[in-house]
């Protein structure tokens, strides 16, 4: 490579827009060999982030000529328009690379929102659009600019409709669409009104575009008829009418297409073409005169899509009195039968007074009032015994509490089950005096029971079951839920199939079985007051916990966690002071810390062993050979385990200012051998050490002893 000289750029552009070229212009600077040469690059600098390019290699020329194309800076300059560019000029010989220019570079002006746009109404009339009638839907063609997004208004009816198009990498069109429905003709007098529309569109760089049009809506006023129907002297139903529409629509000539009028009588339809008629015109059809009738009329022009459709009444016209040919029936808005077996006074189809009160239409709903009470019939719902009645109150025959047969009140809301006729409505014989049902298919028999729901039976005097499958058979019972059986006397079941208590243990039942053939219990209550529970229990903290009750009312703590999550056991018989707790567990009780993490007992036993260094006071005896001490225990030993002692570091022993045994201060001797007992109950262990020797020993003397052993229960 040379080493000599280096090109420098001395005129340049100070703004550059893409796709127009600009002019840089070198020089040679102590340049002394002919084979150094140039690269052109940048650093383009645009909404925060730097791109950096060589755009040639290897130049000699003190010229060069360079155009920025918008196909590469746009995608760039999403945010803002324009940018900076770094111009740096790098020699061959690597002796120099300045940024000698600073450039401006603006995106190229053709480079912003622009737009087509097609609108597609509903077919309309003489290839117009009609108001009320044609809806609109308007597609806006948006073209992509390199990387920008943009953001559409379109504003008609004083309406705006705002959309956003996602950015795309290159030009391609993406299309905008907009249902905006029909429109109003503002002037009735004029043949049209023009509804102008803009287009508004905004890129991501600022820059934006609009444009204003207009679509034309002709004036149109639908079809219409005033009408009314009535009897002629030859009874026969006469339509007078009176059409109206809009000959001229969009310039072009409209007309009638449909016209005509109908009525469903029992199933068949009768129907009068009135197109091109004149008013007035006999109807087509047969109809009663104790009867009224509802005309449908429709009408539909050249424009409409739909007929528009009214409707009228024929009245009835039944006299308003008629008598019977035997004189025992008068019927008004109606007619009499020939003969009759009661006096009745009648009111069309809608009522009959007579001994019994028969309101509504007999061969559909109605209601039915005697002396002895009242049912409500429905012929949509059929039951048992092909029986119509899903609601009664009267009187008929019952048992009382005591079992006799009696005449009684009984109510019902629904269907009873096992339904017999009896006096008035239905009253199955074996139902209980004052008993009431609500619902489908139930059975309330004992006296003053109550039954509600779907297929509950309350057999038990006073006695309450509701829900779905579920029976009360005790006295004053309650059963409520799904499944449930309360057999015993005073018993409330609730949740679903219970197992049935047949020994009256339990006041309060909680049934959880899970289906049909599985019964179990989630909770019992007994009359003693005991709780049985088939799992856990919960205690919520703040307070919550479990008491007992003394005799004299006091409420005593048992159990309870507070707020901060401590838990107390035994807490009302320690404030009380004089009463015993006791924790009874199998053969080990432990005590689990979580923090700090550790396990402790308040005792030793089989299979526990320690290490320990203590300082105690001792004898010593057999001729100087043994050392006695006794070791006290921070827990109880329980359970008779066997005990043994072995040296960790031995004994220290101390007498009349002298080491014995060959110990120092800190050194141990020891022992051949231990042996040990428990005393005290087993809070002490006694131990016996066998010494080796008897240096400085004075026998049958007191000593100090510092012991390091390790303790077994075996």
């Amino acid at each position: 490579m040379a080493s000599g000289g280096y090109y420098a750029l001395y005129d340049y552009p100070k703004e550059m827009t893409t796709d127009t070229a600009g002019t840089f212009k070198m020089s040679k600077i102590d340049m002394t060999t002919n084979d150094v040469t140039y690269s052109f690059k940048y650093d383009f600098i645009c909404d925060g982030v730097t791109t950096s390019k060589t755009v040639a290699t290897g130049l000699t020329a003190t010229q060069y000529t360079w155009t920025p194309t918008t196909a590469i800076f746009a995608p760039l300059m999403t945010k803002s328009d324009q940018g900076t560019l770094k111009v740096a000029i790098e020699s061959s010989n690597g002796r120099r690379m300045t940024y000698y220019a600073t450039i401006s570079l603006k995106l190229k002006a053709s480079i912003k929102p622009s737009s087509t746009f097609q609108y597609v109404g509903d077919t309309g009339f003489n290839n117009k659009a009609i108001a009320g009638i044609t809806s609109f839907t308007f597609t806006i063609n948006v073209p992509g600019l390199y990387g920008a997004s943009q953001t559409v208004k379109f504003t008609i009816k004083d309406t705006d409709y705002v959309q956003n198009v996602p950015a795309v990498s290159g030009t391609t069109n993406t299309a905008v669409t907009f249902d905006v429905g029909t429109f109003a003709c503002n002037d009735p007098t004029a043949m049209y009104t023009r509804w102008f529309f803009k287009i508004e569109i905004t890129d991501s760089r600022g820059r934006s575009d609009s444009r204003m049009d207009w679509v034309t809506i002709y004036h149109y006023s639908p079809p219409d008829v005033v009408a009314t129907v009535n009897r002629n002297a030859d009874e026969k139903p006469v339509l007078t009418f009176t059409p109206s529409y809009q000959a001229t629509v969009a310039g072009a000539t409209n007309s009638i297409t449909i016209f005509w009028a109908r009525c469903n009588v029992d199933g068949e339809v009768y129907e009068t073409d009135l197109k091109g008629k004149t008013s007035p015109q006999v109807l087509v059809g047969t109809y009663d005169l104790s009867k009224a009738y509802q005309f449908t009329i429709a009408i539909k022009d050249s424009v409409r899509p739909s007929a528009i459709i009214k409707r009228i009444i024929l009245p009835s016209a039944m006299p308003v009195m008629d008598i019977g040919a035997d004189g025992k029936t008068v019927t008004f808005f109606g007619t009499s039968p020939n003969s009759a077996d009661k006096n009745t006074l009648r009111v069309g189809d809608v009522a009959s007074f007579g001994e019994e009160v028969v309101l509504g239409d007999t061969s559909n709903s109605y209601t039915v009032v005697k002396a002895t009470g009242l049912t409500v019939h429905d012929k949509n719902t059929v039951v048992g015994d092909d029986t119509d009645v899903i609601a009664s109150i009267g009187i008929g025959n019952t048992v009382n509490a005591s079992g006799s047969k009696v005449t009684g009140p009984f109510y019902t809301l629904g269907v009873r089950s096992f339904n017999e006729v009896d006096g008035v409505g239905i009253q199955p014989t074996e139902n209980g005096l004052y008993s009431m049902v609500e619902g489908w298919l139930c059975e309330a028999s004992g006296y003053a029971s109550h039954a509600e729901g779907n297929a509950c039976c309350a057999s038990g005097h006073l006695s309450h079951a509701g829900g779905m499958n579920s029976g009360a058979s005790g006295f004053a019972s309650f059963a409520h839920g799904y499944g449930l059986r309360a057999n015993g006397e005073y018993q409330a079941v609730f949740g679903m199939n219970n197992i049935v208590d047949t020994s009256n243990k339990y006041l309060l039942i909680v049934g959880n079985g899970p289906g049909e053939g599985t019964s179990s219990n989630a909770l019992g209550v007994t009359a003693n007051g005991h709780i049985d529970v088939q799992k856990n229990i919960y205690i919520n903290t703040n307070g919550s916990g479990i008491f007992e009750r003394d005799t004299d009312g006091t409420n005593r703590e048992l159990i309870a966690m507070d707020g901060n999550n401590k838990l107390s056991i035994g807490y009302g018989q320690y404030s009380h002071g004089g009463r015993e707790t006791v924790l009874q567990g199998g053969n080990k009780l432990t005590l689990r810390l979580k923090n700090p993490n550790a396990t402790w007992r308040p005792y030793m036993t089989k299979g526990d062993s320690f290490n320990t260094t203590i300082q105690v006071g001792g004898y010593i005896t057999n001729s100087g050979k043994d050392v006695t001490f006794q070791l006290p225990l921070n827990n109880p030993v329980i359970g008779s385990p066997t005990v043994t002692i072995a040296s960790v570091d031995g004994l220290c022993v101390r007498q009349n200012n002298k080491y014995l045994y060959g110990s120092a201060a800190s050194t141990f001797a020891k022992p051949s051998s231990y042996s040990c007992t428990l005393v005290n109950g087993g809070n002490h262990i006694k131990i016996t050490a066998k010494m080796a020797n008897t240096t400085n020993v004075e026998n049958n003397s007191a000593c100090g002893i510092y012991a390091s052993i390790k303790v077994t229960f075996s």
